[in-house]
């Protein structure tokens, strides 16, 4: 085994170690179900004929790592994202490989219908990434969740689909469960203001679910609100169920790098966690560890969970979590491991 080959092979081991220490620390009972898939989602990069990057090469995170783990403030779930194949594969291929990659974990994919739509959406544009998986926890079960890219060249795809609440909003991404066929179409925008926010906070149930969303931007972004919308760009999604589209789940996202980095966004992470706190595998993973010592944060997103919660999430580096794993010490995988 030639020297790439090794360090990927204790990349896979180290990266499906974070999974494993997240069910551990959150008590999931569905370990068992959850830990192989996650095994056979690095086993694609191990795969790589290009094994020297193929845990460096992703846009997904800042440090090219093709996995990142998503921490929630309001339930202890383990979530990641991974891009559907190595460095090797067109990214007009990844959407054939995201099925793919789906099947072998014997999930359901989606509907011919579907597929063709999205097919031609990305035919004959420039892609920067293609597709993405992303898979959860959720009741127990795994749920996985496709993500396509939708080029600049494609917005109409988008707008046949959804009344877009903003004009000039521009459709980056849509995310489609296939166990419930819900959608979510995520957007950027350069600017938003107060009316456009305001917008936004319409497709949300009542009054004091808008009330807990303006303060959950506030907390997020560290600064009254006035200033978040001015110095900050918030991208924001649209979520739709299925058989009732009428309900719609807005979330609104910020890059950490935008709102202070790790450390500031680490905090606020903590304090936005109340139940959670005491067995959160984001808090044992990294609560004790000096600045230094912090891996980047990536994409912070806030929302709201029943009844009006504010749902705080982060993403991070797979790649960077699993040097937290390696001995040390004295480390919060030592102090906090669950009693």
């Amino acid at each position: 085994m030639s020297t790439a080959d090794t360090a990927g092979a204790n990349t896979v081991n180290a990266v499906t170690a974070v999974g494993r220490a997240i069910t551990t620390f959150s008590g999931s009972t569905a370990a068992e179900r959850l830990e192989p898939s996650l095994a056979l989602c690095c086993e694609t990069f191990a795969r790589s004929i290009w094994p020297d990057v193929a845990w460096r090469f992703s846009g997904l995170t800042t440090d090219g790592s093709p996995l990142e783990f998503t921490f929630s403030s309001a339930d202890n779930l383990l979530r990641y994202t991974v891009d559907v194949a190595g460095p090797e594969t067109q990214n007009h291929k990844r959407m054939a490989a995201a099925c793919e990659l789906a099947a072998r974990l014997g999930h359901p994919l989606a509907e011919a219908e579907e597929m063709q739509r999205w097919t031609l959406m990305q035919k004959d544009h420039v892609l920067s990434w293609g597709a993405r998986l992303g898979l959860r926890e959720v009741r127990n079960q795994e749920s996985i969740k496709i993500y396509l890219e939708v080029p600049p060249g494609a917005q109409h795809t988008v707008r046949s689909l959804i009344d877009l609440p903003l004009r000039d909003s521009i459709a980056v991404m849509i995310g489609y469960e296939p166990q419930s066929g819900a959608t979510e179409y995520y957007f950027r925008q350069q600017q938003l203001s107060r009316p456009q926010l305001d917008c936004l906070l319409s497709t949300l149930a009542d009054d004091e679910q808008r009330a807990t969303m303006l303060a959950g931007i506030e907390h997020v972004c560290g600064m009254p609100l006035a200033a978040a919308l001015q110095w900050t760009c918030l991208g924001y999604s649209i979520a739709i169920a299925a058989h009732r589209p009428s309900v719609r789940r807005l979330a609104l996202f910020v890059r950490s790098s935008a709102v202070g980095g790790a450390v500031r966004v680490r905090q606020r992470m903590l304090n936005c966690m109340q139940s959670t706190k005491r067995c959160s595998p984001y808090c044992k993973l990294l609560a004790d560890l000096s600045e230094a010592e912090l891996p980047h944060h990536g994409v912070v997103s806030v929302s709201i969970v029943y009844p009006a919660q504010a749902e705080m999430r982060v993403g991070l580096s797979g790649v960077a979590l699993s040097r937290l794993l390696r001995p040390r010490p004295s480390t919060a995988m030592e102090t906090c491991r669950p009693s």
